[in-house]
C-alpha cells in the first residue's frame, strides 16, 4: 500500500511539472487589442481619415480584436465579425469568414503585414 501511495504521489508530480512547463511555454494573448499604428504613423492620422470620409470613428471602432478561448471577435471600421484564433510560437491566425490572415504576436503587440501595409495593435 505505502509502494502505491508513493507511485501515485510520483506520477502527480510528474504531471505538475510537466503542465507547469507547457505553461511557461506558452503566451496568454487572451484580451482586446486596439490599434495604435497604421504604417508607421498614430492612428490619429488613420482616424482623421476616416473622419474626411464621413465615418466618426474610435481607435477601438476603426480596428480591435478581442481574444478570448481560441474565439475572436474582430471590430473593422464600426462592423464586428466573429471567427476563431491559433497561436504557433509568435504567429496569429486569424480565421474570419474562412479566410484566414496571419500576425505576428510579441510583447502584447499583434503586427498585420499586407501589401506593404502594416497596422499594430496592443493591448
Amino acid at each position: 500500500m505505502k509502494n502505491a501511495k508513493k507511485i501515485v504521489l510520483a506520477a502527480l508530480m510528474v504531471a505538475a511539472m510537466a503542465f507547469a512547463l507547457c505553461a511557461c511555454g506558452s503566451k496568454n494573448v487572451e484580451g482586446t487589442y486596439v490599434v495604435y499604428e497604421v504604417n508607421g504613423s498614430g492612428v490619429d492620422e488613420a482616424l482623421e481619415g476616416a473622419k474626411e470620409a464621413g465615418m466618426e470613428l474610435t481607435a477601438e471602432q476603426l480596428c480591435s480584436f478581442k481574444l478570448s478561448g481560441g474565439n475572436v471577435t474582430v471590430s473593422l471600421m464600426g462592423m464586428e465579425k466573429t471567427g476563431t484564433y491559433e497561436v504557433d510560437g509568435t504567429t496569429l491566425k486569424i480565421t474570419l469568414e474562412g479566410q484566414t490572415a496571419n500576425a505576428t504576436i510579441e510583447d502584447g503587440v499583434i503586427t498585420f503585414n499586407n501589401n506593404g501595409q502594416t497596422m499594430k495593435c496592443k493591448k
